[in-house]
């Protein structure tokens, strides 16, 4: 940012202001190149937002006393210099006009006031009403109708017929008019259904409003249309229900439950939302009526007693973890929210909302926690200071790396130099992440509750990974709910309870067709009709339930209920009027979102949308943001947001995208520069497929560049996906071979060379670069292709494209970068043909010609580090073990000062690998150690199996304990990078010479000779002839045949100038003859 303010300032000074346009700032600010293009690039624009963020926020934190105020017009980059003082006298003039709201004259015996009108028609089945019994029920009705509304400070329109007028608020105003009607209401319908039962038919509408009146009458007068909406009402009232309008609702706030019952047209036209009112208490629907605050939901009672118990153990130090799993509705938020309220824990409660727009977003429900909890995406150093030190965590690296989190980018030249590099800055910061977690545990119990886990972006996953494995040495419960499957995303060896939810049983879903109905009777049929289409998904049932007591849908008129959920629940926002209309736009948002955005994006009045965002809250469709701030909502269920969503036309959701995308753009530069992945998919909606790679691929690079290598992949493949929506041309080829490069880059390092679509990314990118005539692609497509070949142990295939790599290179003209990589490619093959003398020729070129300042990790490994390692080895194999030792620590010392995990991981895997040849069982298990916690840590796990088989062989020749070598088996099993199997397998071969176990030693040794044999593989072929002829040796009966093996050993081994493996092999035979056939090294 400063570079980028000093460059604006700088160009207007010197008097070139009209050259600042996007192309021009973004060669000389954001060093894009030449073709850069402003049409499909908003990284300006972006940019310059966040600029003009970070200059308001200085002016208000620390710039009141600066007399000069710098300002970056929206629209345009030249930047203008105002005087505060000709602000503030801007300011001075607007204060001393404050606009006055316009009020009515009125006579003066007349006054403006609001109030309650309620309306009441009241009949008796069966009864005409010119008998005398009903007159008789009538006046009885009228005295308990008079008392009631009387004791609640209601004034009884005299009236000559059997329909009823009361008024609150007159003559003199009443506190919570709208309440007292309410409650009067429900007090009249339920004296109704006590006294005549099923004969009595009572309607009661309530409006709201503000009238002209003349307290000084006797009479009420009220002028206005209030008592006319309410009689108007009564008609569109079901029997035996009390409708409201929307005024009414929003004064009596949350005092009652009430549920959307559509609209009706007023006499000027308008439409007049109606809610239907169920319970003068608010009642949470997936409970049942009882008083008691610890009440059960229903048909949960046990999973709800396991839960509990689980906190007990948590709270006294035996931590937890649990994940509820189930179908959409099925009631996993409700479950947790209800143990909540339950156990009303004594500590600390984090919950952390995982969301569909962000699951390759990586760490977004913590990173969103944590800004609530430290004041905003920026907050001051000492914010948090304060923060780290309560948790006793306080120092300058911890400090850096919660600020970069929060600000999602490297915090400002200041802290340059102690930062690590990214790979080591992801790992510190799930450290960091998991002790203040830990810290918290250790002042009081730790509820940590994770929402929609199958929605969490993979490293967020890997953190909640860390926290179960940690959590049972804390006072940690960690209950995540999640769809159907999700406990598959923790492998076997994490200690999580999985609770899976059932559907419920019809009687409890009968209990709760009572709890959410309250006073208000459904029939037989239409309960029975409730409780077959919900099928036990108690979202259904309850949401089926409200929209049959909204419409009155009775015995005989049951053919308009939905028959799915998305459509009732379309049918339930299908009568809110301008609601439905805010519901649709917040939809294109996400599930949850900030009021301000939504506010933004629909073009109305802000009272309109607040009064909109209030109906949503009150018909249950939208919730108050819990753990993302103020001024957020949320869909009460994904299925609700669905609903919405699915409810538009796709023109309108396309443009809804296109204006989304935008506005995010313009206006929340933060969220743009942030997340362009949600920018990305706003613009693929929207049909703007150009802009949508931009932003794809600008976020596959920020998430690579922070090490979120799973987020990188999948944002690059949907810039791959979005490509292929652009019509061809040299331009669109262009983009697609670079994002599958970079893919293919990011693909190698989380899954390692046999990542099953790795071939197919780089045969697409070779053809491609081919087309577009780029020989630098076209050698790093090659490059990949090598190392798919390689990572299948396709040696012979492998071979062959490295020789036309390294022709290609030289082709060129002379690049050292280049000829390393062509030296590392032809020196691996050489090594695992077994063709010693040429790998080292080769490694030591590479070696010789290497720069580590300029040739670095562009084909993914460090050249020079992994060809050092190689040479540990091969120098072993050739004769000379002091010098491999000598390698095999510089290689280590070069790869811990690059800080790169993956070429990290690869030097030690070759040192293993070299540790094993040496038979160095200590230096196995250190480098196993370090191997093994790089790779937990970070995403290269596919090394995980071949550090694991050696321990096992290792402590095996330490303990003698058999049971290493069905533990070598399985880890052999589990790796996939296909060199090197044989020598796991001639591994388990010789466990079992040292066991006497002849035939499973052969077996073995047979599996190593078929793979060698199937993939070209020559690099231990005398030692599979060597361990071979010693079983026959040892145990078998045929001593020539062992004669014939190790003679064939030692000619292999003379032939590859294995001079190592040549003396193992001459020992062997000198043992032939002997009482003591050892393994001699």
């Amino acid at each position: 940012m400063q570079r980028f303010l000093r460059y604006l300032c700088e160009e207007m000074f010197a008097g070139r202001g009209s050259l600042l346009k996007e192309y021009s700032i973004a060669l000389g600010v954001f060093d894009k190149p030449q073709d850069f293009d402003p049409g499909t690039s908003a990284t300006v624009r972006v940019e310059a937002g966040r600029l003009r963020r970070l200059l308001t926020s200085y002016q208000i934190n620390h710039g009141q006393s600066d007399t000069i105020q710098i300002i970056i017009p929206k629209g345009g980059y030249v930047p203008s210099f105002q005087r505060k003082t000709e602000q503030s006298e801007i300011v001075e003039r607007d204060d001393d006009a404050p606009a006055k709201a316009a009020t009515p004259d009125l006579p003066s015996h007349m006054e403006l006031r609001r109030v309650t009108v309620l309306s009441c028609s009241f009949r008796l089945r069966g009864i005409s009403q010119l008998t005398a019994e009903f007159l008789e029920e009538f006046d009885r009705f009228h005295a308990y109708f008079s008392s009631i509304v009387t004791q609640l400070g209601g004034v009884m329109e005299n009236s000559a017929t059997a329909r009823l007028t009361v008024y609150f608020g007159w003559p003199t105003s009443l506190e919570d008019a709208s309440g007292r009607a309410m409650t009067a209401a429900t007090e009249i319908i339920a004296y109704a259904r006590r006294e005549h039962g099923g004969n009595c038919e009572v309607r009661v509408a309530i409006d709201t409003g503000r009238v002209l009146s003349r307290p000084c009458l006797e009479k009420p007068l009220i002028l206005g249309e209030v008592p006319t909406i309410a009689l108007q009402i009564v008609d569109h009232t079901p029997c035996n229900a009390i409708l409201v309008s929307e005024e009414t609702r929003q004064h009596s706030r949350t005092a009652f439950e009430t549920i959307p019952a559509g609209a009706i047209e007023g006499e000027d036209g308008h439409q007049i939302l109606l809610w239907r009112l169920l319970s003068p208490r608010s009642t949470t629907c997936f409970l049942a009526k009882q008083d008691a605050p610890s009440a059960d939901i229903i048909g949960r009672g046990a999973e709800l007693d396991l839960l509990g118990n689980r906190w007990l153990l948590a709270s006294a130090g035996e931590g937890q973890s649990v994940i509820v799993e189930g179908e959409a509705g099925i009631g996993k938020s409700c479950l947790s929210e209800a143990l909540i309220k339950r156990l009303r824990p004594r500590g600390y409660q984090i919950r952390l909302q995982c969301s569909a727009h962000h699951s390759n977003s990586a760490l977004y429900p913590v990173i969103q926690i944590l800004r609530r909890l430290l004041a905003g995406n920026d907050p001051s150093s000492a914010v948090l200071g304060r923060f780290l030190e309560r948790v006793g965590l306080d120092g300058p690296i911890n400090r850096a790396l919660l600020q970069t989190l929060l600000a999602q980018a490297d915090v400002d030249e200041n802290m340059g130099g102690i930062l690590p590099s990214a790979s080591e800055k992801k790992e510190k910061t799930l450290q960091l992440l998991i002790a203040i977690l830990s810290a918290l545990c250790n002042r009081r119990p730790v509820i940590l509750l994770v929402e929609d886990i199958h929605w969490a972006d993979p490293t967020t996953l890997e953190l909640i990974g860390f926290a179960a494995s940690a959590c049972q040495d804390l006072r940690l419960y960690l209950l995540m709910t999640g769809r159907s499957g999700c406990a598959a995303l923790f492998g076997p060896a994490q200690p999580v309870t999985v609770l899976r939810l059932t559907r419920l049983s019809r009687q409890d879903c009968s209990r709760m067709i009572d709890g959410i109905a309250g006073d208000a009777a459904l029939p037989i049929p239409t309960r029975d009709t409730i409780i077959d289409k919900a099928d036990g998904v108690p979202l259904y049932l309850e949401e089926l339930t409200k929209l049959l007591l909204a419409q009155n849908v009775g015995k005989g008129d049951l053919s308009t209920v939905p028959d799915s959920l998305n459509d009732l629940l379309a049918s339930q926002l299908g009568c809110m009027g301008f609601a439905r209309r805010v519901a649709q736009v917040a939809s294109i948002i996400g599930r949850d979102f900030p009021g301000e955005i939504l506010k933004a994006l629909v073009s109305d009045e802000d009272q309109l949308v607040a009064a909109a965002i209030d109906q949503l809250l009150a018909a249950g469709i939208l919730t108050r943001g819990r753990s993302n701030g103020k001024g957020r909502y949320a869909f009460r269920h994904a299925l609700l947001r669905d609903a919405a969503y699915t409810s538009m036309m796709d023109a309108d959701r396309q443009d809804l995208h296109s204006r989304t995308a935008d506005m995010l753009v313009d206006y929340f530069p933060e969220i743009a520069a942030d997340h362009p992945e949600v920018i990305a998919g706003h613009m693929r909606h929207a049909g703007r497929f150009d802009e949508a790679v931009s932003f794809w691929l600008d976020a596959g690079r920020k998430a690579a560049q922070r090490y979120a290598l799973a987020e990188a992949s999948a944002n690059y493949r949907a810039a791959i996906e979005t490509l292929a929506l652009i019509s061809p041309s040299i331009g669109r080829s262009e983009r697609e071979l670079d994002a599958l490069l970079e893919l293919g880059a990011t693909v190698r390092e989380a899954e390692g060379y046999y990542a099953p679509d790795l071939k197919q990314i780089y045969e697409r990118a070779h053809l491609l670069a081919k087309e577009v005539g780029r020989p630098e692609a076209l050698a790093a497509s090659l490059h990949g292709l090598w190392t798919v070949a390689a990572g299948r142990g396709r040696w012979k295939h492998a071979d062959l494209l490295a020789i036309e790599f390294d022709q290609f290179i030289h082709s060129l003209g002379p690049n050292a970068r280049l000829e390393a990589e062509g030296g590392r490619l032809l020196g691996a093959g050489a090594a695992f043909r077994g063709d010693f003398a040429a790998a080292r020729t080769h490694f030591e070129r590479v070696v010789a010609v290497y720069d580590p300042a300029q040739h670095g990790r562009s084909f993914g490994y460090d050249p020079g580090a992994a060809s050092t390692a190689y040479l540990s080895w091969v120098h072993w194999h050739t004769g000379n073990p002091d010098q491999g030792r000598r390698e095999a620590e510089r290689a280590l010392a070069m790869a811990e000062a690059l800080g790169h995990p993956p070429t990290l991981s690869l030097v030690l895997v070759w040192l293993l690998f070299h540790a094993v040849c040496e038979r160095d069982y200590d230096r196995i298990r250190s480098y196993n150690d370090r191997l093994q916690k790089l790779c937990s840590q970070q995403l290269c796990r596919f090394w995980q199996p071949f550090g694991r088989a050696c321990l096992s062989w290792a402590s095996f020749h330490s303990t003698r304990d058999p049971t290493h070598l069905d533990q070598l088996l399985v880890h052999t099993k589990a790796f996939s990078e296909l060199y090197l199997t044989s020598c796991l397998h001639l591994l388990a071969a010789d466990i079992c010479d040292q066991m006497g176990l002849y035939d499973k030693g052969l077996h073995h040794a047979g599996l190593a000779a078929t793979f060698m044999a199937e993939h070209d593989e020559g690099i231990w072929e005398a030692e599979y002839w060597r361990l071979t002829g010693q079983l026959h040796a040892r145990w078998g009966p045929d001593k020539s045949e062992a004669q014939r093996c190790l003679e064939q050993a030692l000619a292999i081994a003379r032939q590859q100038n294995a001079v190592m493996l040549e003396q193992r092999a001459v020992a062997s035979l000198k043992a032939l003859s002997g009482a003591d056939i050892g393994l001699v090294a």
